[in-house]
């Protein structure tokens, strides 16, 4: 017998979509499960492991005597419920809390299902995964780990098992699959036997080899279950079982003897910039989740609102199937992601409503009324006021749990905006999104103010009449010139010949952010690799910059200066609104790029002012640096180059609203803007029937944030500002029980991103993450419930309370 058992894993990995719809997706799951099944009634010792909470509720909810089955083989212990997750992920992309609520949903479906979880976490198929999954795991009742990409050729570590360390210090059991997850339809398993009890030898470890037919279903075949059947009369150490009995093995008295700290990547680079319309959505739609959530708590705690748990659910179910590996890494078909644009739709729908209900719901129970010259009891007085200066109440919503100083859109030119005091405040009519004038120029307003945390303040807006007395601006300048734009934080300076930021003089540190021409447009060969970027750890190549630049001095006034920078590449135009403000240091671009450049990348390049560089990047509910080498890396809104500039640190962060592809190379950090590879392009054949992504418009935002030392946590929250931010809800005039500013919750010392009903109606959840890389003392009010309470947190720690009329306790992402 050997040293160590070696267990046989029946698997059959299903990618619902791939190569295929959804609706196929369905039907190979169905008789993939109806195959083990027939397996296991002509075999009594095998054993069948899957994943994807999404698919057992498919079958409970089409085949509900399917269903009864399985239940009878996870009681027996035979069929193993794997993952503890929606589907098999993308696992660098999903924000952490998408990570949560993968946990969340499908362990309770488990429970309710089969009256028990899944115990270990398995993703065998997706293609990176992020340095905090060890701490989500953990917190997920799944301390342990199967995975399989990268491969040893990827990321050298060797040993099949290892201790996974994350950056919080979290550390699980970790098993990376040597040969593949799955096998072929004739496999014959000899081989790959022989090679893992050398393996086993060699680590004097225990070893798991997968079998069964996958990607497109199948599982185990008969063949395959005889021959093991042989193996195991040779050696009863060889035997049918799961990744329950391997890490079972390991916890009773057989360590590891390696420990791996950080991320494990680099398997498919390309995935994380492919397909540019699923990774916008992504983002979206789970910014607009947790707004929502957080916005219809507090409405139901203070006026009273009908509970959005339902709604939310069936919103996070759809946000959670389009993050399958082969759909968010924008490697399938082109079909595929019009079902994927419709799941999305209907997440972004129902957020939309939610967030919308608990607006309006609390708007309309503000008291509008004030006036500095009319009786707060005198409707009429108002409605006369009203019709004379056209005036109307709007209430200004923050969703984000600290105060953010932001520009808000309304949609509609005004003379004047009131605060609750009767203070006139700075406001700029702007260029509308809409063409409706015969005479002028349609024109909206924009104003800057700040808004309270997790919150709302009411300002009263002047259609016709300017306000009697003029606003008082700071006394902070804001200029601008034909090539250049100027506030008490920045100078910024334009390349006329390239459309690029040729100068960024930082006013407060007296230095030269850039050390060359930034915010400009690389052009990288792309045609000889696929769309996943297999065998690649960086995308690079340079084939040109866009140039030919054309300068326009778009808007300047009393609340922001806007220049547009355009410039041409070949086919392609790219068109830049680089916007500054008077009140603030936030430097915005809006980017346009008509893309026609088949089988080519966009990137967007930074070079700092600095050397001793190295890279930092924000992953899922954390952060990490790496080496600034110029690999291709996954991470979430924001990515920063840090280093030292005549002996004082400097640094430059690039936060957006889409994109996931970065990189640091020296100096200089670049992002992905469009990537235009293959459709479902496997292996780089190119001929006249290949499709091609991304070849069109695309928009997005980003914010330039220049620093000394990169102060990560407030990246984390400008991030938060940008990507759920303010938002308007136009009122009338009329009474109501709830003041005309409020702020429901607060937090220092570390995020606050989530506040939920429990999924048990048992109180609210609240989740903290610490973002700043330090041991952290957080303080939490909410003033909605008039609780609060403090903690402690470690490096990028992760917790979360359930609070209730009967006080705070600490629960993990399971909500127990």
């Amino acid at each position: 017998m050997s040293r160590h058992p070696i267990w046989f894993v029946g698997n059959a990995h299903i990618d619902p979509v791939w190569l295929w719809n959804w609706q196929e997706g369905f039907s190979e799951i169905k008789a993939t499960f109806q195959s083990a099944l027939d397996r296991m009634d002509e075999s009594d010792d095998f054993v069948f492991t899957c994943a994807g909470a999404s698919y057992y509720k498919w079958v409970e909810e089409n085949e509900p005597e399917m269903m009864e089955k399985i239940k009878a083989r996870v009681a027996e212990g035979r069929w193993v419920i794997a993952g503890g997750w929606w589907v098999q992920p993308d696992c660098n992309m999903p924000c952490g809390e998408s990570f949560a609520r993968h946990s969340l949903y499908s362990q309770a479906l488990y429970r309710r299902l089969f009256g028990r979880q899944a115990e270990f976490g398995y993703n065998v198929d997706s293609f990176g995964h992020n340095g905090n999954l060890p701490q989500i795991y953990a917190l997920s009742e799944m301390p342990c780990y199967v995975m399989m990409r990268p491969m040893e050729h990827e990321k050298a570590i060797g040993a099949d098992a290892f201790y996974w360390r994350g950056v919080d210090g979290t550390e699980i059991p970790t098993y990376r699959i040597p040969f593949g997850y799955g096998t072929g339809w004739e496999a014959d398993l000899t081989d790959d036997l022989r090679a893992l009890q050398a393996r086993s030898e060699r680590d004097d470890e225990a070893k798991m080899l997968f079998y069964g037919v996958g990607n497109h279903g199948g599982g185990p075949t008969v063949r395959q279950i005889r021959q093991i059947e042989g193996f195991e009369k040779e050696d009863p150490s060889q035997r049918f079982g799961s990744p329950r009995d391997f890490f079972a093995y390991i916890g009773d008295g057989h360590p590891l003897h390696r420990t791996v700290e950080g991320d494990l990547q680099h398997h498919a680079i390309g995935c994380y910039s492919s397909r540019s319309d699923i990774k916008r959505n992504n983002r979206k739609a789970e910014n607009r989740l947790l707004a929502a959530e957080k916005l219809a708590n507090a409405a139901r705690a203070v006026i009273g609102m009908k509970d959005v748990r339902p709604m939310m659910q069936k919103a996070w179910e759809d946000v959670m199937f389009n993050q399958f590996h082969d759909v968010m890494c924008g490697c399938s078909i082109r079909s595929a992601y019009d079902d994927a644009r419709d799941m999305h739709g209907e997440a972004l729908r129902l957020s939309g409503e939610a967030l919308n209900f608990a607006a309006q719901r609390i708007s309309w129970h503000i008291d509008t009324r004030r006036g500095r010259d009319l009786s707060a009891t005198n409707i009429s007085g108002w409605a006369a006021w009203e019709r004379k200066v056209g005036g109307f109440p709007v209430v200004v919503f923050n969703t984000n749990a600290y105060p953010v100083n932001a520009c808000v859109k309304l949609s509609r030119p005004i003379k004047g905006v009131l605060d609750e005091e009767g203070k006139a405040l700075p406001v700029q009519n702007v260029r509308s999104e809409k063409t409706v004038s015969e005479v002028q120029r349609d024109v909206e307003a924009v104003l800057r103010l700040d808004v309270p945390a997790m919150g709302y303040r009411t300002v009263y807006i002047r259609r016709e009449a300017e306000p009697d007395a003029p606003a008082e601006l700071s006394g902070r300048k804001l200029r601008w010139g034909s090539a250049w734009l100027e506030n008490d934080w920045w100078r910024i300076e334009f390349d006329r010949a390239s459309g690029c930021v040729s100068r960024l003089y930082d006013k407060t540190r007296k230095a030269e952010v850039f050390s060359g021409l930034a915010a400009r447009g690389e052009v990288i060969e792309d045609f000889q690799n696929d769309t996943w970027a297999h065998g690649r750890n960086s995308l690079k190549g340079t084939v040109g910059f866009f140039d030919h630049g054309r300068l326009t001095l778009r808007e300047h006034g009393d609340v922001c200066a806007v220049l547009r920078a355009e410039s041409r590449f070949e086919s392609s135009t790219l068109i830049q609104d680089f916007t500054i403000y008077r009140d603030s240091p936030d430097i915005d671009v809006h980017l346009t790029v008509n893309w026609q450049e088949p089988f080519r990348i966009l990137k967007m390049v930074f070079p700092l002012n600095g050397d001793e560089t190295k890279a930092v990047y924000q992953i899922p509910y954390g952060v990490i640096e790496k080496p600034a080498n110029g690999e291709e890396e996954a991470a979430q809104a924001w990515a920063a180059v840090t280093g030292r500039c005549d002996g004082q640190p400097a640094s430059v962060a690039v936060i957006n609203d889409s994109v996931y592809s970065y990189s640091v190379e020296d100096n200089v950090l670049r992002f992905i803007a469009v990537r235009s590879s293959g459709a479902a392009d496997h292996y780089g054949i190119k001929d006249e029937y290949t499709l091609v992504n991304d070849i069109g418009v695309r928009e997005m935002n980003y914010r330039i944030v220049p620093m000394g030392e990169t102060d990560t946590a407030a990246l984390t929250r400008a991030d938060g500002a940008m990507n759920q931010p303010p938002f308007p809800a136009y009122e009338t005039f009329h009474g109501g029980e709830l003041p005309e500013s409020a702020s429901y919750a607060w937090c220092d010392g570390a995020l606050l991103n989530v506040i939920k009903a429990a999924e048990d109606g048992d109180g609210l959840i609240v989740r903290l993450n610490e973002t700043s890389g330090v041991d952290s003392h957080a303080a939490v009010e909410l003033g909605f419930i008039g609780r609060r309470f403090e903690t402690d947190l470690r490096p990028y720690q992760i917790r979360s309370f359930r609070v209730t009329d009967a006080g705070v306790s600490e629960v993990d992402l399971l909500e127990k």
